[in-house]
């Protein structure tokens, strides 16, 4: 996992195999919430503003209440060693 520039507040990189990754924005999803959301090291972006959780998977909440999900970028390899992160 790593953390980049970019996005509203940062974006989240994940490796999830060899040629593989997930990319998503640090701003929590919602609308009174401005703090980042922090990788816990498995598999979770937590936002300590309503101690949700979200699927770094998928991007999908995993937590009760909470209707929006991670907002997920594109993530593209150009040969091997080139990472391009877009919007979908």
């Amino acid at each position: 996992v790593d953390t980049i520039p970019g996005g509203v507040n940062g974006i989240v990189l994940y490796r999830i195999k060899t040629n593989e990754y997930k990319a998503f924005d640090r701003s929590c999803p919602q609308y009174n919430c401005g703090s980042k959301m922090t990788f816990d090291g498995s598999i979770k972006l937590k936002c300590s503003c309503h101690n949700s959780e979200f699927s770094i998977l998928d991007g999908s909440s995993q937590t009760n209440g909470i209707v929006h999900g991670a907002r997920e970028y594109r993530v593209s390899l150009i040969g091997s060693s080139i990472i391009r992160i877009t919007n979908f």
